[in-house]
């Protein structure tokens, strides 16, 4: 049994590093910018982004 992800909210001034991976609507995505969730969020025109379990979502060569 797999157990539950950790991707929790992030708040609107939490760093965002370009090329790491966060949660946008429930699917995985690299950041295309240096800066902040709120940020991120004026991107992708989203009211939450997550954390991303990488380990849970099985992603490990998309974080490489």
């Amino acid at each position: 049994m797999k157990k539950e992800s950790d991707e929790p909210v992030l708040s609107d001034d939490y760093p965002v590093h370009c090329g790491y991976l966060y949660v946008v609507n429930g699917e995985a995505i690299h950041s295309p910018i240096d800066g902040t969730i709120a940020d991120l969020k004026r991107i992708f025109k989203v009211a939450e982004v997550r954390r991303c379990d990488i380990a849970w979502r099985e992603l490990w060569d998309e974080a490489l």
